[in-house]
């Protein structure tokens, strides 16, 4: 079913209320806006040269048709208003935020030029050389070009103004006035609605604007919730999202942090526990992240329910002196600290425990070739990251059960002597660890329940590499 007109005329009528009430909101805004509108389709337009142009040569027409040669110098100041701005506006700061009082200047310009034209005409008794449409001409420029953002400042200074050329007329010759009047009138009204027509365009264009900008930081905010800031910043100066991540082979550390039998913790609290800690892990990933250098502690993965798969090294570079096995270190200790400051907080009255499992190797980053494309890694490191984490099952039968980081033999070679010298080895004779099968031991740190690392890690039945 179509549209009646009735439909369409209480379409436009909520449209204009809708940009009043929301022009009238934001007032502050509004004016900035008018005054940049004013700035970049008036006075800093190549129409400002043509109204130039126009005002210059009516001087010598008046000149031509009265022989008063002064006239050629009519409209000198308001022409060089016009062309001025430009350069003015380079210069002070103060023109280009009050464009709107600019233009106001130049109205006033225009009435003390067309005042002493009048004045000149009578002065040479040439009033009835005056051209008809002068008159006109003179009130729509008065009612046209008055921009400021409220409306009522605008009828108020033009009425002004009208009132004083009309008096003005009227003195010199009453009867030039009477017969002038109703054409006076005709220019004011013409005027007023070219004006009001104007404030209303630029209102609509502000109000769509708003409206745009509006829904394009919500899209954006949406969005971020996907994205890196880089990332967006990136594909707003016209890069694909493709380009904003490294894709290809590069070395990392791969960390798999779990939360022990998480499904046993009997806090009503528990969900908001493992919540908790996964968003402060994060907020620890992106410690030192820089747009610029493609920086951070780590990059996540993958979110697993109660735990989480991340990397160090690759795609985002380590910052600062530390190696990607150091880092991987130390910040796998601090994910520990987290859980349990969080565990004494929502589930003090049960012990409960996290295992890390960390393996190093190339991974390979890359965007499918299909829709959605969503940054994915790929690589032995996280199958055997995720392996060592699991192999806890096993060395809990040796150990007494505690919060625990294990170390792929390779991860443990590259660390400073002082590090490794904090991490116990265990040799694999009566297990083996699933597609490690090549390991001949791994080497971990134990915890206490508030997350410190034990000095001297509990006893281990089996043989111990030391």
């Amino acid at each position: 079913m179509l549209p009646t007109n009735s439909s369409h005329s209480h379409l436009d009528e909520d449209l204009a209320t809708r940009v009043a009430e929301f022009t009238k909101s934001h007032a502050s805004e509004f004016e900035v806006e008018l005054n940049g509108y004013v700035r970049r389709y008036f006075l800093s337009s190549g129409y400002t040269i043509l109204v130039a142009i126009s005002l210059f040569l009516s001087g010598p027409m008046m000149a031509f048709k009265t022989g008063d040669w002064t006239f050629l110098f009519n409209h000198i100041p308001s022409c060089l208003m016009f062309v001025a701005y430009r350069h003015l506006a380079k210069r002070i700061d103060y023109l280009n935020d009050h464009a709107a009082v600019y233009c106001e200047s130049i109205v006033k310009i225009i009435v003390a030029e067309s005042t002493w034209t009048f004045w000149q005409y009578y002065d040479d008794n040439a009033m009835h050389l005056i051209a008809g449409a002068s008159p006109t001409l003179v009130m729509i420029v008065i009612w046209a070009m008055h921009t400021h953002a409220s409306p009522r400042r605008n009828v108020i200074q033009a009425s002004l103004v009208t009132a004083f050329i009309i008096c003005f007329v009227w003195w010199l010759d009453p009867i030039y006035t009477k017969v002038n009047l109703g054409t006076m009138f005709i220019g004011a009204a013409l005027g007023a609605a070219v004006n009001s027509l104007i404030l209303r365009l630029f209102r609509y264009q502000f109000y769509f604007g708003c409206q745009e900008k509006n829904l394009r930081n919500h899209a954006y905010k949406q969005l971020e919730k996907m994205l890196y800031p880089h990332q967006r910043r990136m594909i707003e100066d016209g890069l694909t999202l493709e380009e904003t991540m490294p894709v290809g082979w590069g070395e990392a550390c791969v960390i798999a942090f779990d939360v022990i039998e998480s499904a046993k913790i009997k806090s009503p609290h528990a969900r908001m526990l493992l919540q908790n800690v996964l968003k402060k892990c994060q907020n620890l990933m992106m410690e030192n992240y820089s747009q610029s250098d493609f920086e951070a502690n780590a990059y996540r993965i993958k979110e697993m329910g109660d735990g989480f798969l991340c990397s160090v090294g690759y795609p985002f570079k380590t910052p600062g002196m530390l190696s990607k096995e150091a880092l991987a270190i130390k910040i796998s200790q601090q994910f520990i600290q987290i859980f349990h400051e969080e565990a004494q907080k929502l589930a003090s009255n049960e012990k409960v425990h996290c295992a890390v499992g960390i393996a190093s190797g190339v991974i390979e980053a890359f965007y499918p070739h299909t829709t959605p494309k969503e940054y994915d890694l790929y690589g032995r490191p996280l199958i055997l990251a995720t392996r060592y984490e699991a192999i806890r099952k096993e060395l809990f039968h040796h150990i007494p059960k505690t919060s625990i980081i294990i170390l792929q033999e390779s991860v443990h070679l590259r660390l400073s002597p002082q590090t490794q010298h904090n991490f116990q080895g265990f040799e694999l004779k009566n297990f083996r660890i699933r597609d490690d099968n090549d390991a001949k031991r791994l080497f971990y740190q134990s915890f206490d329940d508030k997350g410190h690392a034990y000095a001297r890690p509990p006893s281990v039945v089996t043989k111990i590499v030391s």
